[in-house]
C-alpha cells in the first residue's frame, strides 16, 4: 500500500471556494423603495429592530434606484428575501417596479406599501410580480410585522426547500457512485470529492482505521488544527457500520457548518462505511451475494413502507369525504369533479343531511398536498361538528372558525369555504361564503352571490353574512375553489380566470350534470397544455328539479 492509495484529500477549487465565501459572508437583503424619506427611514428602523439579525436592509428612493440595486446585488450574488416597494412614486410607479423586479428576483416575495393605490394597479403587481400582500399606508405596526414575518417565513422556507432539494440530487448522485465501487481506495477518493462539493469544504480529508499511513496522518492533522480541541469549523465524522467503526470523515470549512451540512456528511459516512463493508465482502462472493439482497430487501421495505404511507394517507383522506348516495338521492341531477394536485388534498367537498335539510360545501384549506391534506382534516371534523349544532349559514362558519382557530392554536392556516343550505320542502336555499362565491343559474343567466371577504382562521374584524333565495325547478347551482380559475394555460400562459369559467358554464348548463363535469375536465387539461396544476381543482354542481 502506496501513501497516495492510504488517503483522500481535496481542496476546493480556489475560484469556487472564493464566489461560496463571498455569498455566504453577507446576510439576506430586504429591499424598501419609497420616496419620502420619513417614511422609508421609519420602514427600515422598524425591519432591523424586528428582523435585523438575520436579514441587511437596502433602501431606495425611486424604482429606477431600486433597479440598480438589484442588479448589483445579483452581482454580487446577495439573496433578496423580501421586496416592500410604495405605490405612488416619481417616475417609476411600484407595480411597474415590482413588475421590473421579477427579472433579478423572481421568487422573492413582495409587498406594496401605499395609502393610494387603486386595484387595478394592485391587480397589476399581483398577475405580473407575484404580488404577496398589499398593506394600506400608514401602516399598523402589528400588521406589517405580521405580513414581514409572514413573507419572510415564506423566502426561509422556499431557501430551505431549494437547498434539500438541491442536496437530495447531490447525495442521490453521490451515493450511487460510492455504492456502484468495491475498492475501498476508490470509495475514499469519491467521498472526499463528494463531500467538497456538497458541503462547500476548504479541505476533506479521509481517514480509514485499517491503514496505518492514515492512523500517522490522523495523529498530525489533529496536532495542527487541534491544540485542545476540534475548533468550530473542523468536524470530525465517524463512518461506522452497526458497532464498528471503519474510519473517520474530517471536513474543515471556513464559516462552519449547519443542521443541513451535518445531515449530509451523516448520511455520506453511512453509505461510505456500508460501500467499504461491501468491498471487503467482494472477497467472499457468496457472502457478498447475501449481503447485497439483505441491503435489497431493507430498501425494498423502505420503500413499500414509504407507498403504503403515502397510498394510506390518500386512504384516510378519501375517509372524511361523503358518500354520493346521499347527494344522489335528494339532488339526482349532479357531478362533483374533485382533481388534487398531488396524491393527497388541500381542498375537501362536504354534505349532510339533517332533518330534512342538505348542508354542501365546498373547502379550500391552506396550502396543497401534505400539508394541505393534514388541515383538511381538522376543518372537516369542525364543519361536521357545527352543521349538526347551527343552522343558519353564517353561525355554521363562526362555529368552525372558532372550532378550527382552537384546535390549531397559534398557527396560521386559514380555510376557503362556500356553504349552502338546502330546504327542499320550503323550496329555499341560504347561503354563506368565506371568500368563495356561489353561482346560480337561472333563465340562462348566471347570479352571482359573493362570499365574505374573510377566510376562516383570519384574523380580520369581520362577520360572516348569510343570504337566502328561493329555489325554482330548473336552477342549476355551482360551488367551487380557486384552483380552476388560478390554473396557468392557453396561447399566453394565463390563468382561466372567472370571466372564463362563467362563459364555460353558461355554454353548457343545459346539459346533463354528468356530461357538464367531463367539459369542465377535458376544457381545463386543454387550457393547462404542458404546465403543472398550479392547485387542487374542486367543482361541485346540481340541479334543483322542484
Amino acid at each position: 500500500m502506496n501513501d497516495n492509495s492510504s488517503i483522500a484529500t481535496v481542496l476546493a477549487p480556489e475560484n469556487k471556494l472564493e464566489k461560496r465565501v463571498h455569498f455566504v459572508s453577507r446576510k439576506p437583503v430586504i429591499l424598501c423603495v419609497d420616496d419620502e424619506k420619513a417614511f422609508l427611514e421609519t420602514l427600515e428602523r422598524h425591519i432591523l429592530r424586528r428582523f435585523g439579525g438575520d436579514f441587511n436592509v437596502e433602501t431606495a428612493d425611486s424604482g429606477e434606484e431600486a433597479l440598480e440595486v438589484l442588479e448589483n446585488l445579483a452581482a454580487e450574488g446577495v439573496a433578496v428575501a423580501l421586496i416592500v416597494s410604495d405605490q405612488l412614486m416619481p417616475g417609476m410607479l411600484g407595480d411597474e417596479f415590482l413588475t421590473h423586479a421579477m427579472k433579478y428576483a423572481p421568487e422573492t416575495p413582495k409587498i406594496l406599501l401605499t395609502g393610494q393605490a387603486d386595484m387595478e394597479s394592485v391587480v397589476h403587481a399581483i398577475n405580473r410580480a407575484r404580488l404577496f400582500r398589499y398593506i394600506s399606508k400608514p401602516w399598523d405596526e402589528e400588521e406589517l410585522t405580521r405580513n414581514l414575518h409572514e413573507a419572510l417565513q415564506i423566502y426561509r422556507q422556499k431557501i430551505l426547500l431549494d437547498r434539500y432539494a438541491g442536496l437530495f440530487h447531490s447525495l442521490n448522485f453521490a451515493t450511487q457512485r460510492i455504492s456502484a465501487q468495491l475498492d475501498k481506495c476508490v470509495i475514499c477518493s469519491i467521498l472526499a470529492e463528494s463531500t467538497a462539493q456538497i458541503c462547500g469544504a476548504t479541505r476533506v480529508e479521509v481517514v480509514r482505521d485499517d491503514c496505518t499511513v492514515c492512523e500517522h496522518f490522523n495523529r498530525e492533522y489533529l496536532r495542527q488544527t487541534q491544540p485542545d480541541k476540534i475548533p468550530a469549523n473542523v468536524l470530525d465524522v465517524p463512518m461506522y457500520h452497526g458497532e464498528r467503526r471503519l474510519g473517520r470523515l474530517i471536513v474543515e470549512k471556513e464559516h462552519g457548518f449547519d443542521q443541513v451540512d451535518l445531515e449530509a456528511l451523516e448520511i455520506l459516512a453511512s453509505q461510505t462505511a456500508i460501500s467499504m463493508v461491501n468491498a471487503e465482502l467482494y472477497q467472499d462472493l457468496a457472502a457478498t451475494a447475501h449481503e447485497l439482497d439483505r441491503h435489497r430487501q431493507i430498501l425494498e421495505k423502505y420503500n413499500r413502507d414509504v407507498t403504503d404511507s403515502i397510498v394510506y394517507a390518500r386512504r384516510i383522506q378519501y375517509a372524511i369525504l361523503p358518500e354520493r348516495e346521499t347527494l344522489d338521492r335528494l339532488l339526482p341531477e349532479n357531478f362533483v369533479l374533485y382533481q388534487p394536485k398531488d396524491i393527497v388534498s388541500g381542498d375537501f367537498y362536504f354534505w349532510r343531511e339533517t332533518e330534512g335539510i342538505l348542508t354542501l360545501a365546498v373547502c379550500d384549506c391552506t396550502g396543497h398536498g401534505v400539508p394541505g391534506a393534514f388541515v383538511s382534516l381538522i376543518a372537516s371534523e369542525c364543519l361536521n361538528r357545527c352543521v349538526v349544532d347551527c343552522h343558519d349559514p353564517a353561525e355554521i362558519l363562526d362555529c368552525t372558525e372558532v372550532m378550527f382557530k382552537r384546535r390549531l392554536k397559534d398557527r396560521l392556516d386559514t380555510v376557503d369555504l362556500a356553504l349552502v343550505r338546502l330546504d327542499l320542502y320550503r323550496q329555499t336555499m341560504g347561503f354563506a361564503g368565506a371568500r368563495r362565491p356561489l353561482w346560480l343559474v337561472r333563465n340562462g343567466e348566471i347570479q352571482s352571490l359573493r362570499g365574505t371577504r374573510k377566510s376562516l382562521g383570519e384574523a380580520t374584524p369581520v362577520s360572516y353574512e348569510s343570504r337566502e333565495t328561493s329555489l325554482l325547478p330548473g336552477d342549476t347551482v355551482y360551488l367551487f375553489t380557486d384552483g380552476v380559475v388560478d390554473q396557468f394555460g392557453g396561447e399566453n400562459n394565463r390563468k382561466f380566470n372567472p370571466r372564463r369559467l362563467q362563459e364555460l358554464i353558461l355554454r353548457i348548463h343545459t346539459l346533463p350534470l354528468c356530461e357538464q363535469e367531463r367539459t369542465i375536465r377535458n376544457e381545463i387539461e386543454t387550457w393547462r397544455r404542458d404546465n403543472e396544476y398550479t392547485d387542487d381543482l374542486l367543482v361541485v354542481g346540481f340541479r334543483y328539479e322542484g
